[in-house]
């Protein structure tokens, strides 16, 4: 579906339907997670062949954790605090809501629907989050063909996938003057572009409007 990007977006970028990694691409934001206040809402779907990270940020792996992991072939793993629950489910598209440390997740058309608790954990860590991947003393990254369509961290940041339009520049959160076709996620809220922190280069999805 083709279209402009709306008014959410500034004029030089074009909203997107999702970016998706090589494997070596991932993106580190400035949010920093706290125990039962996060509040997450975000789209993604990964290769069924492939175990990797979609997000997530830790000191350590005894405790101080936060993030989700797909597990090949057929498993969501959300890892809080000390715990690290898996829920076996049947699809590879997923849209995942956190709240009060609840993770829930279903399919893209809203049904088979999960929930992973998370115990009686409670975490802090000194780490952002990274999307694709973990950000930690020992980072991970996700598998290839992981794809993020949006990723709300409810009151904080609100981040759409994006790319730089045709004879245009922009500047990205480290401050770069990024050419066009350059790809990335947009936090509407902040009014950051963030674009790839890892190797490689994201593919983008059709255009969208907002």
């Amino acid at each position: 579906m083709a279209g402009n990007s709306g008014s959410l977006l500034p004029p030089e970028l074009q909203a997107c339907e999702y970016l998706q990694t090589d494997g070596n691409c991932y993106i580190d934001t400035n949010f920093k997670v706290k125990d039962i206040d996060i509040k997450i809402d975000a789209k993604l779907s990964v290769d069924n062949s492939l175990t990797g990270w979609l997000f997530g940020c830790r000191i350590s792996n005894i405790s101080n954790q936060f993030g989700v992991v797909y597990i090949s072939p057929n498993s969501l793993r959300y890892n809080y605090g000390a715990s690290a629950n898996a829920e076996t489910n049947e699809t590879t598209n997923y849209i995942i809501n956190i709240d009060n440390g609840i993770l829930k997740f279903t399919n893209f058309e809203g049904t088979g629907k999960h929930t992973i608790n998370r115990g009686s954990y409670t975490f802090t860590s000194n780490y952002t989050i990274r999307l694709w991947g973990l950000n930690s003393p020992s980072p991970e990254n996700s598998a290839t063909m992981t794809k993020l369509y949006y990723f709300d961290f409810k009151n904080i940041g609100k981040l759409v996938a994006c790319y730089i339009k045709a004879g245009n520049t922009f500047i990205d959160n480290k401050s770069v003057e990024c050419t066009a076709g350059k790809p990335g996620m947009y936090d509407i809220l902040n009014r950051v572009f963030y674009t790839n922190d890892g190797t490689g280069e994201f593919l983008h999805g059709y255009d969208i409007i907002l």
